[in-house]
């Protein structure tokens, strides 16, 4: 392993991760099915659609208008040089930062206009134009490698199965993604060469995405079973996090903190970190209950697509982003966020219901004639 500097066989890496993979997979199958089986019981209100069209148009003007002024001003990561956490951290002032956030989860919206103006029959040209904006801003000016387009795709695929559209799985289909992952995959070279760094770069990082669980696998049977140190995920003694934990168990001292001082860090954690810390059966079946409630949590965004209530499936989909990215990559940083779309969630349904404007009749027939298409 690149980092940790270990060599060695085979260790049963493999088998552990396909467990994992088909344990979840089932699990959130199992409960998409179920839930998209029942039907929603008081639902959110919705707001009329042409308010809807509004909020969307504005957050995705706002979105691209400030991603515009900050390229103008402060240049990008790819033009600098540097890597985008160097970027947003140290050269963008900190109010500002918040944008590049806001820049990659508008294209939610983006997706949505893609298939409202399909779906309506009407001409798509702007907002495919609008899409290779936003990949060329989360590309030149996010600095983004591959995780963004992995939401980015989750995003299009959430809006397309709400529209009745999603894609059909055939050779199309995979020569299509074929070609698109050799167009990121080309993009990150370039971007790490900006970076100075050497294009086998790329396959080091790739290999970074194993060497963990490869380690952690090596801990032997004791620990695999019970765990090293349960209460570690949320932080425990000189440690803020079980990010910090497992990356100081396995990395040399000089190396983490090298990485906490430019705030970069290793990748990987799922399921390394809970093996980790609970052992082996207790992660696995963690692991199976997040996912049942992820599978649950989707086909709510899709059914709330489907009803045309576009703002209450984005804050759905935050919260399913927000608890994907602690669970899958443990990263504490978004419970605050995932604290406040949980509170508005609560607000918009609950209390939303007396203070949103009802739609009218029309409008209501609209939304009616909508679901019942995309079916």
């Amino acid at each position: 392993m690149i980092e940790v500097g270990e060599t060695g066989k085979p260790n049963g890496l493999f088998w552990v991760l396909m467990i994992f993979l088909i344990a979840g997979l089932e699990c959130s199958h199992a409960s998409y099915s179920r839930s998209m089986s029942i039907n929603v019981r008081r639902p959110a209100p919705r707001l009329g659609r042409k308010t809807t069209k509004r909020i969307i148009a504005g957050t995705i003007a706002i979105s691209l208008t400030s991603a515009t002024l900050i390229l103008l001003k402060y240049s990008a990561p790819m033009f600098l040089g540097v890597d985008r956490v160097t970027f947003w951290t140290q050269i963008i002032p900190s109010p500002l930062s918040v944008f590049a956030s806001v820049i990659s989860q508008s294209f939610f919206f983006c997706a949505y206009l893609y298939f409202n103006q399909k779906h309506e029959k009407k001409n798509t040209a702007i907002p495919i134009i609008l899409i290779f904006v936003y990949i060329f801003f989360s590309i030149i000016l996010l600095g983004e490698k591959f995780s963004v387009y992995i939401i980015y795709l989750t995003m299009w695929l959430f809006v397309s199965v709400g529209f009745g559209a999603a894609p059909k799985i055939n050779i199309k289909f995979f020569i299509l993604g074929f070609l698109m992952l050799l167009a990121v995959i080309s993009l990150v070279i370039f971007s790490y060469v900006k970076e100075g760094k050497d294009e086998i770069f790329i396959l080091s990082r790739i290999a970074l995405q194993a060497q963990l669980m490869w380690s952690v696998m090596n801990e032997g049977s004791s620990i695999l079973l019970s765990g090293a140190n349960w209460q570690c995920f949320f932080g425990c003694g000189t440690f803020l996090s079980g990010e910090d934990y497992i990356s100081l168990r396995y990395l040399p001292t000089h190396l983490f903190h090298a990485y906490k001082e430019s705030g970069a860090g290793l990748t990987g954690f799922m399921p390394a970190l809970p093996v980790l810390l609970w052992g082996l059966p207790a992660a696995l079946l963690i692991h199976s209950l997040f996912s049942y409630f992820f599978g649950t949590i989707q086909a709510k965004i899709v059914k709330y697509i489907k009803m045309q209530n576009f703002i209450f499936a984005l804050l759905l989909w935050k919260f399913y982003l927000a608890g994907t990215i602690l669970w899958f990559a443990a990263k504490l940083i978004v419970i605050p966020g995932l604290v406040v779309v949980s509170i508005l969630l609560i607000l918009y349904k609950f209390i939303g219901r007396g203070l949103f404007t009802q739609s009218s009749s029309q409008d209501e027939t609209d939304q009616f004639v909508f679901t019942h298409q995309v079916k």
